[in-house]
């Protein structure tokens, strides 16, 4: 793939250790790579007995795995064997070592088939939305016997729309935020979280900008992260966000104005 040069000074290769270079020969790294077949089917078997998410299991790993870089893999491998009294390196537990870099590749990389608006929605609402703005407030309702159940519906739509608000807002903050003003460092893209913002640029890029995506983000890099912010700001994601932020703020205002009025306005 070609990768967009915005005029950033080179970045160093990292693709692997260099005392890390010399350990590694072709033919371990091909050996390594035909394990993988016989590690998806440990992987997925204990979910044979459910054949929907066991396929989806197997498409998911032979979708995202083969095609990353082995470095990361083969290093748990190789840390292992330098590690290991020789004794105890026996065919299985270099195997065993093998389905452990396997999964390590899968849990470093962002899994893009799921980064989607809807996705995000589901994410906003049952991690973010629910536990901590809606339940609180419903169960001091119970509490105070206000059992009806057409002013929960009202009062749930209500919190739950505040909160995502805010929880885009948070992914906002992360990217473009002052450190001294929100008292941290953002690391969304570098630790390949499902975002509004990579939500919102996979759903507006082309398929080469997509392909740009997926080679940067996620990765721990200053100069990665650089590329993503650079193409985040080619798709104009900041305006995207903009119109939502105006298209929330008259949503809530209007549910606010349609809740009952014995339930108190300055709650709001």
């Amino acid at each position: 793939m070609k990768l967009i040069n915005r005029g950033l000074p080179p970045k160093k290769t990292y693709n692997v250790l260099p005392q890390f270079r010399n350990t590694v020969s072709e033919e371990e790294k091909e050996a390594y790579g035909s394990m993988f077949p016989s590690t998806v089917k440990d992987l997925t078997e204990p979910r044979r007995y459910i054949p929907e998410i066991q396929n989806h299991y197997i498409k998911v790993l032979e979708g995202n795995t083969p095609n990353h870089r082995q470095a990361t893999r083969l290093i748990v491998v190789t840390t292992y064997k330098a590690l290991e009294l020789p004794k105890n390196l026996t065919p299985e537990n270099i195997y065993l070592a093998s389905i452990l870099g396997w999964c390590v590749d899968l849990n470093g990389r962002p899994r893009f088939d799921s980064f989607t608006v809807e996705r995000y929605k589901m994410i906003s609402r049952y991690k973010e939305a629910y536990p901590a703005a809606v339940l609180p407030v419903v169960s001091a309702m119970y509490l105070a016997k206000l059992n009806d159940i057409n002013l929960y519906k009202q009062i749930k739509s209500i919190l739950s729309e505040i909160r995502n608000y805010f929880v885009v807002k948070n992914d906002i903050l992360d990217c473009y935020g002052d450190p001294l003003i929100t008292g941290k460092i953002g690391s969304d893209i570098r630790d390949g979280k499902c975002t509004w913002l990579i939500t919102k640029a996979l759903e507006k890029a082309t398929h080469n900008q997509k392909e740009v995506l997926k080679y940067y983000y996620g990765r721990p890099d200053l100069q990665s992260e650089l590329e993503i912010k650079m193409l985040y700001e080619d798709l104009d994601v900041l305006k995207d966000f903009l119109e939502y932020e105006e298209e929330s703020y008259n949503l809530i205002r209007e549910r606010i104005r349609q809740k009952p009025e014995d339930f108190p306005q300055h709650f709001f």
